[in-house]
């Protein structure tokens, strides 16, 4: 498994190789995103990422310490520090920005971990770190590894879900942004982009 970031090989999660192997990611990671919101205001955002088969059974063999192929209470809260504490120092590759300014920084208030049917998948709650008013406004979220180690790719159902009062005054979509590659220019990101009426 190649690294994730630079900042994942101290867990030992993935092994680094040179940059001429890297031009494919190595993990695949199936996304949902939730926004939450209040009055027009974003409260919190929801993310679910499930790893691809392979990766999660390099997780599996990795954290399921009594070898019985799943994850119990203990195993899970292993995993969930460990990448609770390496994730937190890369923001969870995350970004969110408003008229292209970071508007807010992602607090986790919580992450789930489950396996079914070979694949990890794990579940963040973000608090947001000060109100973002949406009415009337534009918001992008930015997800995806600068390395590209990782992909991600939205789910075929239920990708991207709005929750709240005032959900019925807002839209969210996928659009990719070709004014911003990354990987040595190469790859296009895809922003997740949230619209609110006034």
């Amino acid at each position: 498994m190649m690294i994730l970031r630079k900042g994942l090989l101290a867990i030992g999660l993935f092994l680094s190789l040179p940059l001429a192997c890297q031009a494919h990611p190595d993990i695949a990671i199936t996304l949902k995103v939730l926004f939450n919101l209040k009055r027009g205001v974003l409260t919190g955002i929801g993310q679910s990422w499930t790893f691809d088969k392979a990766y999660s059974a390099t997780l599996l063999a990795r954290y399921d310490t009594d070898r019985d192929g799943a994850l119990n209470e203990k195993e899970i809260l292993v995993l969930r520090n460990r990448l609770m504490s390496d994730l937190r120092r890369w923001r969870f590759f995350s970004r969110v920005e408003m008229n292209g300014q970071r508007v807010a920084r992602l607090e986790p208030a919580d992450m789930q971990i489950t396996l079914a049917e070979g694949a990890v998948t794990v579940v963040f709650a973000f608090n947001l770190a000060g109100a973002v008013d949406m009415r009337g406004q534009t918001l992008t979220l930015d997800i995806h590894d600068p390395d590209y180690q990782a992909a991600f790719r939205l789910a075929a159902d239920q990708a991207l879900q709005l929750r709240g009062d005032d959900s019925t005054a807002c839209r969210i979509f996928e659009k990719p942004d070709p004014d911003r590659p990354y990987f040595a220019g190469l790859i296009t990101p895809n922003l997740i982009h949230l619209q609110c009426d006034r």
